[in-house]
């Protein structure tokens, strides 16, 4: 059963389908209805399983690049570290610079 619909107010709900629609057009859009909820249950498990399949993909790729602080070569973290600071202390250079042709 529908949940918060009874089985008296699911008759008369039918009653009216019936009287409004007729019974040559109820088993018509009975069909229709039914298609168009499988139609949105299975676009619903599709795009379910594309997020399914990327958030795979992306938990395979971060294994693949990301290693743990313990198997990592003490020197290539130093030397990474190194490299960052000295990208970060040559970035104020080059944004001043500009701005100063910029602005005469």
């Amino acid at each position: 059963m529908i949940p918060g619909i009874g089985s008296m107010e699911l008759f008369i709900l039918v009653l009216l389908a019936l009287i409004v629609f007729g019974p040559q057009k109820l088993p018509e859009i009975g069909k229709t209805i039914g298609k168009t909820i499988k139609d949105f249950k299975s676009a619903g498990n599709e795009i379910k399983q594309e997020i399914t399949k990327v958030t795979e993909e992306i938990d395979i790729n971060s294994e693949k690049t990301i290693k743990p602080l313990n198997q990592s070569n003490p020197n290539e973290i130093k030397k990474e570290n190194t490299e960052i600071t000295e990208e970060i202390e040559t970035e104020p250079d080059k944004s001043n610079n500009t701005q100063n042709q910029t602005n005469p």
